[in-house]
């Protein structure tokens, strides 16, 4: 890797790194288990035909956006990303040292070449994407093949920016970094339950039921 000037200091590089990588893993969590379900509610869909498939795309975007940052191979110490990162890992090995994590230091430091391959081959990717949908509306990408992005895609990208911090967390600092979104399970099961989207055909139905028994108690009253 070549050698970067540094703008910004490890520690700055290293937090808005992390950021990105929890903003990505989030709204993924968000897609999954929030508009993934109503996007596979035919009724929903028939009455908010705009609402929802824009607040998909628009997490969709948030997320590739995220990762576009990630992976961007440039040497360019103004951005934080994971190349500037593992720059500073390789230039500095002394960053945050700790004599009993001498030989994970070592081994990571060596497989840095590998991630950077790793980076480039996700930057390709994504960046196919982003020239045709998001950053760009390049006509001559739009619709090819290697321009269209699987969800299991996006998922392996998170991973392996996840096992990147996480692998530097464990050889420099000792830590495990898991990147968990805390109460994501109970809160998006709850928030679709209580706003009636868990079900909205069956919730609508019962609305539409109560609301003629009710109109016909009041015609039996007349």
């Amino acid at each position: 890797m070549s050698r970067i000037v540094r703008n910004a200091g490890f520690e700055q590089v290293k937090e808005a790194v992390q950021s990105d990588v929890i903003l990505a893993a989030s709204d993924y969590e968000l897609i999954k288990r929030v508009l993934w379900p109503l996007m596979n509610q035919r009724r929903l869909l028939e009455h908010y035909p705009w609402l929802v498939p824009e607040l998909y795309k628009a997490v969709t975007g948030n997320i590739v956006m995220a990762l576009c940052r990630l992976f961007d191979s440039r040497r360019d110490a103004r951005n934080a990303t994971l190349a500037t990162f593992l720059c500073h890992v390789q230039e500095r090995p002394s960053l945050g040292v700790k004599p009993y994590l001498k030989e994970k230091q070592e081994k990571y430091i060596v497989g840095i070449p590998e991630l950077v391959k790793k980076i480039k081959r996700i930057e390709k990717r994504l960046t196919l994407f982003r020239s045709a949908y998001l950053a760009h509306s390049d006509l001559t990408k739009r619709g090819r093949a290697d321009a269209e992005l699987q969800w299991q895609e996006i998922e392996s990208f998170i991973g392996e920016a996840r096992g990147i911090v996480r692998g530097y967390c464990s050889a420099f600092e000792g830590a495990d970094q898991r990147f968990e979104i805390v109460n994501v399970e109970w809160e998006t099961r709850n928030f679709l339950q209580w706003c009636r989207l868990d079900d909205y055909s069956k919730h609508h139905g019962d609305s539409v039921k109560a609301k003629m028994q009710k109109k016909m108690e009041e015609l039996r009253k007349h």
